[in-house]
């Protein structure tokens, strides 16, 4: 049989499982397991990892969404413009309107997400 696993990267897959590095135990486990039993908990990690992925990707699809909701309701509401319906919604998640990846942290908002408001609101702060 041949295997896939790498050693090196274990514990970097396993912090794409789980959120966190394995513990010493762990490492002993491991230390103990064979050939296949380590390709089976590398495989069993890949996995989890990719059903991590798939749950981040979906949770900031539905926060972009709900965040879209919102700045377009606060456009129509109050007859503003998107930028400024963005400096508001900033203004009910952060007391500092210029730390937008913080707001953009607390909307579950992506990094290109953040790049785009930044142009946007660029010169109406």
């Amino acid at each position: 049989m041949t295997h896939t696993y790498e050693e090196s990267l274990i514990s970097d897959l396993h912090k794409d499982a789980y959120g966190f590095r394995p513990n010493s135990q762990y490492w002993t486990d491991w230390s103990f397991m064979t050939a296949a039993e380590r390709q089976q908990e590398w495989d069993h990690l890949l996995e989890k990892a990719r059903e991590e992925d798939d749950r981040r990707e979906s949770q900031e699809l539905r926060s972009y969404e709900l965040w879209c909701v919102d700045i377009t309701e606060l456009m129509a509401q109050h007859n503003i413009s998107e930028a400024r319906a963005i400096i508001w919604d900033m203004q009910n998640y952060v007391s500092d309107i210029n730390d937008l990846s913080l707001y953009c942290y607390k909307r579950g908002l992506t990094w290109s997400t953040e790049m785009e408001i930044e142009k946007l609101i660029k010169g109406v702060r």
